[in-house]
């Protein structure tokens, strides 16, 4: 689809900011508050999708690949400064998942081995997703060709709308 996010990172650390936000102020788990920053990620990606990116679709592809760059670029940096502005520059953690299992003579940290499993069910659903469900092959037929897809019927521009979101 021709678009290299480079605020990628910026919209994870948005989302785990958002998570410890609202599991403090909440009084809720971290692990119910994943579920929700998922959700209002989305709909920031949903949002900002068609007003940044999708204007640029009309252009060359050379050129259209160049500026999604730029623009993710400049998107990076406006929301590292957000971020600082919004939640300072200081380490925060919850206390919750600090203790040990031991696992066959084998010490594992909890946050650890819960995060790996959530890791892998999110894979696990996103591959599901992607190759048993119309919306996840429309997906696939996006990414592959879009000229393709849409001559079979696939609404191309809400499909980059949904990978720019779920990204």
């Amino acid at each position: 689809m021709g678009v290299v996010n480079l605020a990628h990172g910026s919209f994870i650390v948005l989302a785990g900011l958002f998570t410890v936000w609202f599991a403090a102020h909440v009084a809720v788990s971290p692990l119910l508050a994943i579920p929700i920053a998922f959700v209002v990620l989305y709909a920031v990606g949903a949002a900002l999708q068609p007003v940044l990116l999708e204007p640029l679709k009309g252009l060359g592809l050379q050129q259209a690949e160049l500026l999604s760059l730029m623009i993710t670029f400049g998107l990076d940096y406006v929301l590292i400064e957000l971020l600082l502005q919004v939640f300072c520059s200081n380490f925060v953690s919850l206390p919750y998942l600090q203790s040990t299992w031991v696992l066959g003579g084998i010490t594992v940290g909890k946050s650890l081995l819960v995060a790996g499993v959530v890791a892998g069910l999110v894979a696990l659903a996103l591959s599901l997703w992607l190759n048993h469900t119309g919306a996840g092959k429309s997906l696939l037929a996006a990414s592959q060709s879009e000229t393709g897809a849409v001559s079979v019927g696939v609404n191309v521009r809400r499909v980059r709308m949904v990978a720019f979101a779920l990204g």
